[in-house]
Formats: structure tokens, sequence, C-alpha cells
């Protein structure tokens, strides 16, 4: 689609900006781009109903961060990448960080908040019990926000908010200053989050865990902005993610995304001012596909091209192992599609599919000129194809892919010597290392 006729590319016109940022990073590949009706599960589900007609729709982003519209696209992606649909999608969301949320509210059927007393500790009316509380379990941290007292006037609801001091078990906490007077009597209460680095790690990474899908992305940067003419304006992360869809669509299939600059973020400095190595690690590990900066004007880059799926080795978190295993489906599927209603299932058929798939496969084990990424597959073996012993109609085609992966790590240890006059003195490295292979000592120069 043509971005000026979806109005002014601008912040203020998702639709617009989003088309135009997927635009760039297509490489002059096509988008599609579809309004919705409304902003929710009901308009979003309208368009994907018309997305599973269209053969030629791979890679999707929704322009928007609302959770039960991102479940409704991991739900259309699994369901068409079925050996039935044979129309294999992945999608590629965005969450951004939170302010503050809440992790302890009112019953979404009785709309009763949950109750505790709140009474004295040492003096003070700070002590705050539930008998029915999980606070440790929902990782409740000093610095998070306890509301109470609520009432409503006219329409608008207000409460009174106090500070978390400590988290005794999952049914006490301290506040740093409460209410003026104590109560016996149980009160109304909720738990919001505050907005700091470790809720939000917290955060991000229960929303890729909660998608763990091998088809699902879930990217998140903090800080995000890009440069306009006025200045540098906050870029929410569903642009990202649509960028990196379009950026997909457009590689080789087997080619991973992890190192590669983004080019809709100008910067995102927050992500080498507020969050450590240790900090990124652990919100990877749950399986967020990570956007980040080292230092003030270098690249922005996406750190490892994760999907959400950690559980089940490389072939399942990398994202490039998908797409490549997706795009050989695709071409086996369209070359025997042309089989079906035209020919007879009989030996000559047989023959005729085996060479066919034989001839697919191996083209893909050689290096195309141009693409220095090396060959789609590694290597193949047990290719069988055969009429099914019970439906004579229908020939199984059976075969075993070595897909190659991404290379992630390079180890590199340099053994040094020094020359002292005309005699060369080697230093000789005694090591020691434990069960795991850490190193505990060593008498010599060794980088590594």
């Amino acid at each position: 689609g043509d971005s000026l006729s979806l109005g002014k590319v601008d912040i203020e016109n998702p639709i617009a900006m989003g088309l135009n940022i997927a635009l760039k990073a297509a490489q002059g590949r096509g988008v599609f781009v579809a309004r919705v009706a409304s902003e929710d599960v009901d308009g979003y589900s309208s368009v994907l109903e018309k997305a599973e007609r269209n053969s030629n729709i791979y890679a999707l982003a929704p322009l928007t961060d609302d959770l039960g519209v991102q479940e409704l696209f991991k739900a259309h992606v699994s369901a068409m990448s079925t050996e039935d649909k044979k129309r294999w999608r992945r999608c590629y969301l965005g969450t951004n960080s939170p302010y503050s949320y809440p992790v302890v509210v009112k019953d979404s059927t009785t709309m009763i908040r949950p109750e505790a007393s709140i009474t004295q500790h040492r003096g003070t009316n700070t002590r705050v019990v539930d008998e029915s509380g999980n606070f440790v379990d929902l990782s409740i941290r000093p610095g998070d926000l306890f509301r109470t007292s609520y009432h409503s006037i006219d329409g608008i609801e207000s409460y009174k908010e106090y500070i978390v001091k400590e988290v005794v078990t999952n049914e006490e906490l301290l506040l740093k200053s409460g209410p003026e007077n104590p109560t016996t009597l149980p009160v109304g209460y909720e738990v919001h989050k505050n907005d700091s680095v470790s809720n939000i790690v917290d955060y991000v990474g229960k929303r890729s865990s909660h998608f763990a899908n091998r088809r699902v992305v879930n990217v998140w940067t903090d800080g995000a902005r890009y440069t306009t003419g006025s200045g540098q304006l906050a870029l929410n992360n569903f642009y990202l993610a649509a960028e990196i869809a379009a950026l997909r669509s457009a590689l080789q299939p087997h080619q991973g995304l992890t190192n590669v600059q983004t080019e809709t973020v100008a910067s995102a400095s927050t992500m080498y001012t507020k969050y450590t190595e240790d900090d990124l690690n652990n919100i990877a590990a749950e399986g967020t596909w990570v956007v980040t900066q080292d230092y003030e004007s270098s690249p922005v880059y996406i750190r490892h091209q994760l999907t959400t799926n950690t559980d089940n080795g490389s072939l399942y978190y990398e994202d490039s192992v998908g797409t490549n295993l997706d795009e050989i489906s695709y071409v086996v599927n369209d070359a025997l599609n042309a089989y079906i209603g035209v020919r007879n299932a009989d030996v000559a058929v047989v023959s005729e599919i085996y060479n066919k798939v034989f001839s697919l496969l191996y083209d893909r084990t050689k290096t195309v000129t141009g693409v220095d990424i090396g060959p789609q597959i590694a290597g193949y073996s047990d290719l069988t194809v055969s009429i099914d012993d019970t439906f004579k109609d229908r020939i199984n085609v059976s075969v075993s892919l070595e897909l190659p992966l991404p290379l992630n790590t390079i180890v590199v240890t340099l053994n040094t010597t020094a020359t002292l006059g005309d005699v060369a003195v080697t230093q000789t490295a005694a090591v020691q290392a434990d069960s795991t292979g850490k190193l505990l000592s060593v008498d010599g120069l060794n980088n590594s």
C-alpha cells in the first residue's frame, strides 16, 4: 500500500507510520496493510479473518501492545501453521516498558478487591496482613505501591497510596508509612509495581514467557527515540516490531538477525544507562527479542534473534531456523500441489515426486552466488516417497533435514611468549578448573 493514501506519516497516525517503516525495511518487497474498525480484539479479528485467505502473507506485526490482540495473533499464526492449512506464519509483537502496573487488583468477575488489615508495627500503622495474600509469590518488592481507602465521587475513583518498605511473608508486608488510623477490620486494597529495573525485567520477561511459541517474537527496547524534523520523539515498540517483521521477509530465510542494526531507532540511551548486562541476560532468557545500544552514538542493534520459545533448544529459539524451515516447506508444498488431482497415485508418480523433492533439497545444500551466509540446508537423509498402505490415493513423503544454526559465539585464545634479548622465554600456563570448566587459576599470560 501507499502510506500517503493513509494520511500523514506521523506518530499520531500509526497505520501510515507503521507502513512507512515497514516499506523501508522490506527493501523493495511488497507490504500488506489493513485498517481495523476498532482498536480491540473484535477489530483485529475481522482483519485476520481476511488474512486467512491470503497465501502471500507471512510475517505479521499488529500496531498495538494490547495483550488480548497479541494473543489473538499468536492463535492465528499457530492455527495457520499446520499440516492441514499449510500457510506457515510468524508474528512480531512489541512490548513497552511499563511505568507502573497492577499485580494485586479486584476480581474481574465480582469486581471486589482483596482485603487486608492495617495495624501498628513499631508504633506506626504500617503492618499489612492479608491471610490469603501471596506477596512473595508475586515478587512484590520494596518501593512497590500499596493502594487503599478507595472511594468514588461522581464516578471518579480515588485512593490513598503508600510505599512498600519490606515483604515479610506471602501474607504480610510493611509500609514506609501508612494510614493515620489503624483498622482491625479488613479494607480493600491493590498493589501496583513501580517503575524499577527489576519490575520492568519481570514484566517484559513474563510477557515473553506467556507466549512461549517459536512463531511469536516479543520485541523490547527501553527509551527508544526516532528522529524527526523537530527533534527526537519517543517510539512505541510495535513500530520496531513492524520494521523487524518486514526485514525478516526481505532477507534470506536462513539469515540470522542477531547484531543487525535497526534503522528506525536513532537512540536508546536507557539501555546502557539503566540496565546491566545481567538485566538484559535475564530478560532475554525469558524469550525476549532485545534491541539495545552499548554507548552514546553507537549503533542500535538486535542483541539476539530470539523467539519466545526458549525451552526446546536452538531449533526453536533461533528465529532464522524457523523461517528457513518455513521457506523449505512452502517450496516443497507448492511443487507437490501441482500433482494433486491431475496425476494418479502409481509407481511412475512416486518416482517423479522423489526426484522433484530430492532436487529441491539438493539445490538448497549448495551455496548461492552472492549469498555469503552459506546454504539453506547442511544436509538431508532418509528421503522416502511411497503410496500409503491404507489410503491408496495418498502418497507419503518423509525426509530428515539438518538445518544450519547462526553463528552466535567466537572464542579466541591468545597464547603469548616474550623475548628477552636473544633468549625466548615462554610462559607456561598451569590451569586448574572446577567441574563446570570455570578457570580457577592461571600461571602465565592468556587472554581468552
